[in-house]
């Protein structure tokens, strides 16, 4: 029996516990069967048929998704990372297109990779999400194994041959969000808890569990009083990663280039320093994501999770 809709990750090499957990996650708050493809089932099938039939490509896991209708019976799959975690109920929706998130537009390999296949950053796809037809898409992802060697070199090459084709073959495609890489509600909604929330990379599933349930990361913020003065539009830096543009509005809350990480924000004086924190969604609640310091002409500090990225808010 052809299932309508499924859902897919990949665990294997030691993610296997967070692909469960994903997995698990994705059927309870859809109510959709969910797949994971292990070392022992799924995987060493993809494997085989990547080895037959494209011997020219070097193995990588991510390769391995792009064989799913081969292997599974599903009229649609939803194909979702391992570290990318449902957090509340989410309706799949319906429609024809190929449906996807988008990539962070201000980061500098999204910026490069864009220009290398001729498109806008901000319709550059993230394949971390996607919900592809049988029926549409199957051929799609056939033609992408076939062009992937000429973008081995990129930052991520299975990701940025999907953006070639869905470019040059012009296939319709719906984003699920407005901004990048998870599922968010309206804005019209006061909590603003995404519906999924994605760690990114190599998070360790415990870490991934602690930020999710340690009770410090579950209190509220409180939004500040007035912040009039400091409010505006700032050119917000991440070194090594890019910059873009980032409402501070009058209310306390983040406006125009918002981000998860960047939701709410508080400024005040202490020990004779203006101090400025960002607050997001590191996990599930509103939680102190970046602090700063104003120097001379800028706001300057750092991110308060484990990348410590160095951040700067420079007013235009």
């Amino acid at each position: 029996m052809v299932t309508p809709v499924l859902g897919l990750t990949l665990g294997i090499q030691g993610f296997a516990p967070r692909a469960q957990e994903a997995a698990r996650r994705f059927r309870q708050h859809t109510g959709l069967p969910a797949v994971v493809w292990d070392d022992a089932s799924g995987a060493p099938e993809a494997a085989a048929l990547l080895r037959q039939r494209h011997p020219e490509l070097p193995f990588h896991p991510l390769f391995l998704r792009y064989f799913c209708f081969d292997l599974l019976d599903a009229e649609r799959i939803l194909w979702f990372d391992a570290d990318l975690w449902f957090e509340r109920a989410w309706q799949v929706p319906e429609g024809p297109e190929f449906m996807a998130v988008r990539d962070g537009h201000w980061y500098e390999w999204t910026q490069s990779e864009s220009q290398r296949v001729g498109i806008c950053p901000d319709s550059y796809v993230n394949a971390g999400l996607w919900l592809a037809h049988r029926a549409r898409h199957a051929g799609l992802f056939e033609r992408l194994l076939q062009v992937l060697p000429r973008y081995l070199s990129c930052h991520h090459p299975e990701q940025t041959a999907l953006n070639f084709l869905l470019q040059s073959e012009r296939v319709p495609i719906r984003f699920l969000d407005r901004d990048c890489n998870r599922l968010r509600p309206s804005e019209a909604e006061e909590a603003f808890v995404p519906y999924a929330y994605h760690f990114g990379g190599g998070t360790p599933e415990p870490d991934c569990r602690a930020y999710l349930e340690s009770p410090g990361r579950g209190r509220r913020v409180g939004l500040p009083g007035n912040a009039a003065g400091l409010a505006g539009t700032y050119r917000y830096v991440l070194l090594g990663l890019g910059a873009r543009p980032l409402e501070l509005r009058d209310d306390g809350t983040c406006g125009a280039g918002r981000d998860r990480c960047e939701v709410v924000w508080r400024a005040w004086q202490e020990n004779g320093e203006a101090r400025l924190l960002l607050y997001g969604h590191d996990g599930p609640r509103l939680t102190p994501t970046a602090e700063l310091v104003w120097q001379v002409n800028r706001w300057a500090g750092h991110w308060l999770q484990e990348e410590r990225h160095v951040t700067l808010l420079e007013p235009t």
